[in-house]
């Protein structure tokens, strides 16, 4: 009897937890609003200018292109933005790619006007056979290395044998394919403040590796086709979704006692 009771008592903390988790997970999604900044079809008008402000939905995102004197770039097709740091740099690159001239990768900062969560990040181009990838910094010692799902597959143990050797530092995160982009990273939930820069440099990981793990193919860039920011939650509506959770706890706990109680005879 006494492990009947045990097993009826630990089977309906579950089904409890269910109910608060998704009360408070409907609560967050009711209130939190998602925005992304999507690049490609010259929508942001992005022709050389060294820095430009995008505004979506309530959000408004300076872009800053690098190394200093670059130009950020936007396709007229669906390709995406890339920056054009040849007059810094040296020949060899393309408008609207990010590429590694001359030893330096091209990147691009940008930051917020409001606090909020950085939630995804859509690339196009990222190659696998050739090892490229992007590099996300910002403070706090954030960094995360964004390569293409199948980079350490392609060319077997290339990316671990980086990690081992210390060429890649950092998270490594292996981006998905699918959903209308080459390249996307949608699980992200990195909070930021307002005016806190990111960083996305591209970088290749190259040769000299040792023989079994050099790239297929030689790099040639890549582009950036979306940033995804979610807002946080208000206070008050975090009050309200703990709020509503605790009641319901409380009634649930409620009635389990009510129910515990023997009938008197």
């Amino acid at each position: 009897m006494h492990g009947t009771k045990n097993a009826a008592t630990f089977a309906g903390r579950p089904a409890l937890s269910l109910v608060c988790t998704a009360i408070l997970t409907i609560s967050f999604a009711a209130t939190a609003r998602g925005e992304t900044f999507a690049f490609g079809l010259g929508a942001n008008n992005l022709l050389g200018a060294t820095s430009k402000t995008l505004n979506s939905g309530g959000f408004a995102m300076d872009l800053v292109a690098g190394p200093a004197g670059s130009g950020l770039w936007e396709t007229a097709g669906v390709g995406g933005m890339g920056v054009d740091s040849t007059a810094v740099l040296g020949p060899g690159g393309q408008a609207a790619r990010f590429e590694r001239i001359n030893g330096t990768g091209e990147f691009v900062e940008f930051f917020f006007d409001v606090p909020a969560l950085l939630t995804g990040l859509n690339f196009d181009g990222v190659k696998d056979e050739s090892l490229e990838y992007f590099i996300l910094e910002s403070t706090g010692g954030l960094r995360v290395n964004l390569f293409d799902s199948a980079a350490n597959i392609t060319i077997p143990g290339a990316i671990d044998n980086a990690v081992l050797q210390g060429a890649v530092t950092g998270q490594v995160v292996y981006m998905l394919e699918g959903g209308g982009f080459d390249d996307e990273t949608n699980n992200l939930a990195i909070p930021f403040a307002a005016g806190q820069v990111f960083r996305i440099t591209y970088a290749e990981v190259g040769g000299g590796l040792g023989a079994a793990f050099e790239p297929i193919i030689a790099p040639n860039g890549a582009r950036l086709q979306g940033i995804t920011v979610a807002a946080v939650p208000e206070p008050a509506s975090l009050a309200l979704s703990v709020g509503t959770a605790g009641i319901l706890i409380m009634a649930a706990l409620a009635r389990r006692l009510f129910q515990a109680v023997p009938p008197l005879h």
